[in-house]
């Protein structure tokens, strides 16, 4: 094999090698972002990272009961309840985000995030 034809076999840290992304689910995410101190894994983020600590601090001053009266956005990420039943675990969907504890509401921003990337927020 030559070089250039092993350079392109060994995949690089920038590269993915999934072929199909998978949601984790509410549940998971929040035990994974409870229990784990790192900021990053292979398969996306597990805490908080600085970009979602920008956001909390952009959106609501880092308020956990913020709720905007025009857009009805809440909680510390500005959650619309749409979203927020998309990613939160099923014991708080249909609830305001603003209602449900910080931990929950980080694991539900860091399962957006790993779903989106940043596209969910205007960084």
């Amino acid at each position: 094999m030559n070089q250039r034809a092993a350079q392109k076999s060994v995949p690089t840290a920038n590269q993915n090698t999934n072929t199909q992304a998978t949601a984790p689910t509410a549940q998971t995410t929040q035990k994974t972002a409870t229990t784990q101190t790192s900021a990053q894994s292979p398969s996306g983020i597990t805490a908080p990272n600085a970009s979602l600590k920008m956001v909390a601090q952009r959106e609501s001053g880092g308020d956990i009961t913020a709720i905007n009266p025009t857009s009805g956005a809440a909680g510390k990420y500005q959650f619309m309840q749409s979203t927020w039943d998309t990613v939160a675990p099923d014991a708080w969907k249909g609830k305001s985000p603003a209602s449900a504890p910080e931990s929950v509401q980080d694991a539900a921003a860091v399962a957006l995030y790993n779903l989106a990337v940043t596209s969910p927020w205007a960084l």
